[in-house]
């Protein structure tokens, strides 16, 4: 039996899929990616680009509203720019975003890394 290949040869390239195409099907201003969003369902077939989104976002179940957001500012479009953002920037929107959790780039790097 022949097992299908996965089309993303890395979790952060599949991830900057995921979140362009959600900035494209949001019309260029998708707000902050909630848990609820997430797709509750799996057994999606991979034959399209909204097939592999929505299989992404069903792997993505379980990750809570800090991660989701990391997540969101480390692959997510730059104004679909090719840089992706680092540490010290996601730290700095952080800071103004989860101002009760005190994010430094260490707790960064920890959430990145339970969440991938």
């Amino acid at each position: 039996m022949e097992t299908e290949k996965s089309r993303f040869k890395t979790t952060s390239t599949a991830l900057r899929f995921f979140f362009r195409v959600r900035e494209l099907v949001h019309g260029g201003c998708a707000q902050r990616l909630r848990p609820r969003e997430l797709p509750s369902v799996a057994g999606f077939a991979a034959r399209s680009a909204i097939d592999d989104y929505h299989s992404i976002g069903w792997c993505m179940r379980g990750l809570d509203e800090l991660q989701l957001w990391l997540l969101s500012e480390l692959y997510g479009p730059t104004s679909f720019g090719v840089r992706r953002r680092t540490y010290a920037e996601a730290s700095e929107a952080g800071r103004i975003e989860f101002r009760e959790f005190g994010i430094g780039r260490r707790r960064m790097a920890l959430v990145h890394r339970l969440a991938i």
